[in-house]
């Protein structure tokens, strides 16, 4: 299992995005912040991706904190605060190369520009840190999980408890989500690791419950999105081992101090505990024309959201610039699996019907959700990113699928995990847009072209 650990980790840092995005630049300011000031307050030169406490969002000077979730902010601050001495003493050049640079936020004077340059070296090189010191070795622990779980379940076929790994890690478009320090990417390696943690336990013990607790409430506080699976695979592990009283008090502990620490934010920050930063952003005010300030412009969850779109549904599936079988069609087969499951007496349903209930849902809500509609369903990183955290439903087709086409399966696995490290090493760099604009402006086609025109990037080596 080292190896296969050192495996992991080695392929992900060396072929990882080491600049960064709009939204790694939005939650790391946050927690550089708060180690030197004491403040969650980011600066509107580190990333667009905000959110305002202020009646006048439109002020440079007013207050300013990450729009997203403050989980990956929380995870942050650790790993910042061991490192804030040495970050200064590296080099560094702020370049379009070297650094994400979010097109609302460029400086608008030399004074503005050295604040930047100042800012944005803390952040490039806290987005290393954080891939190789967290992103990697939690992507490598859940890809020997999932060994180990494979290896539990079908013993006899010792190649699948590789292949199975191989195919939903590296072959589905959350493989370059792993590769940056991104709220998709961290929410679903907590989940799926205190999941696969618990299963892979021969005996519970209490503290078992209490470390999965904390993993499962840090993921929802990073991504909203990873909720509809951390509810259902709850229900499915209680109903598959009935936990007991004590067992689950002991879970509940774990949630305590992640759920005191969001809230803790909310309030502080915001000056509402129930609610989350999204209530606060900007972006969302022409959802809401009525709203008078910026505290009021998404009145209730549901506010962003349209009624779904069947023209949607088709284009998060596949279209060229983002459809879910396009850049990953390993999960195609997944459907496949799930008809013949149906059909065999000996698969069990509840486990079928709920993997088919959850993607539905994840792609009902997308196709309703009014950015996506607004901007025809952009990503602006690699596949449709908010239907990440759907991935890990598709398993138990495609381990059906595999068990009748194995043939099949070897060879659509390896198509899809090419397809996908071409994402981790050149998705974040290629898929640009205009601001207010937002159109993509790259197709997969065009990362075929860049690999077999200027070959593989090691993002490792471009430090």
């Amino acid at each position: 299992m080292k190896k296969i650990f050192l495996g992991i980790y080695f392929l992900i840092v060396i072929f990882a995005n080491p600049n960064g995005t709009m939204i790694s630049n939005s939650v790391l300011n946050g927690a550089i912040n708060f180690v030197e000031k004491g403040s969650f307050q980011i600066d509107i030169l580190a990333s667009f991706d905000i959110a305002t406490s202020d009646k006048n969002p439109e002020l440079i000077k007013r207050r300013y904190f990450s729009g997203l979730m403050p989980g990956a902010t929380f995870i942050a601050i650790p790993y910042y605060f061991i490192f804030q001495k040495l970050i200064p003493h590296l080099p560094f050049r702020l370049s379009k190369k070297n650094v994400y640079i979010d097109v609302a936020s460029r400086p608008q004077n030399k004074q503005q520009a050295i604040e930047q340059k100042k800012i944005r070296h803390k952040i490039y090189y806290l987005q290393i840190i954080m891939v190789l010191l967290f992103m990697a070795p939690m992507a490598a622990w859940l890809f020997t999980q999932l060994v180990r779980f494979i290896k539990f379940l079908y013993p006899d076929d010792p190649k699948f408890s590789l292949y199975f790994p191989m195919s939903i890690m590296l072959g589905t478009f959350i493989l370059p989500y792993f590769g940056v320090y991104s709220r998709q990417g961290i929410s679903n390696l907590l989940l799926w690791n205190s999941v696969l943690f618990l299963l892979n336990q021969k005996q519970f013990k209490n503290w078992h419950f209490t470390l999965c607790g904390v993993l499962t409430a840090l993921a929802a506080s990073c991504d909203l999105w990873i909720s509809a699976s951390s509810a259902c695979a709850g229900i499915l592990l209680y109903h598959h081992f009935r936990f007991n009283k004590v067992q689950i008090g002991y879970y509940i502990l774990g949630t305590i101090f992640p759920a005191a620490l969001y809230f803790s934010y909310q309030q502080i920050n915001f000056g509402k505990a129930l609610s989350t930063s999204y209530h606060f952003r900007p972006q969302f005010a022409h959802y809401n024309a009525e709203s008078e300030n910026s505290l009021q412009h998404t009145k209730t969850l549901f506010d962003p959201f349209f009624v779904p779109s069947l023209k949607i549904i088709k284009s998060l599936l596949f279209s060229l610039n983002k459809g879910l079988f396009i850049y990953s069609p390993i999960l195609l087969l997944s459907i496949g699996g799930i008809i013949l499951g149906i059909n065999n007496k000996l698969t069990s349903k509840v486990y079928i019907y709920s993997s088919i209930g959850v993607t539905l849902l994840y792609l009902l809500l997308n196709s309703g959700l009014r950015s996506i509609q607004v901007w025809g369903g952009l990503t602006f990183f690699w596949g449709p990113r908010y239907l990440v955290s759907s991935i890990a439903w598709y398993s138990l087709g495609m381990i059906i699928f595999y068990k009748n086409f194995p043939r099949i399966f070897k060879v659509v696995m390896t198509v899809s995990i090419f397809i996908n490290f071409l994402g981790l090493m050149y998705g974040y760099q290629m898929i640009n847009y205009q601001h207010f604009g937002m159109k993509p402006t790259y197709h997969i086609w065009d990362f075929l072209v860049q690999f077999f025109t200027s070959g593989p990037i090691l993002g490792l080596f471009k430090i």
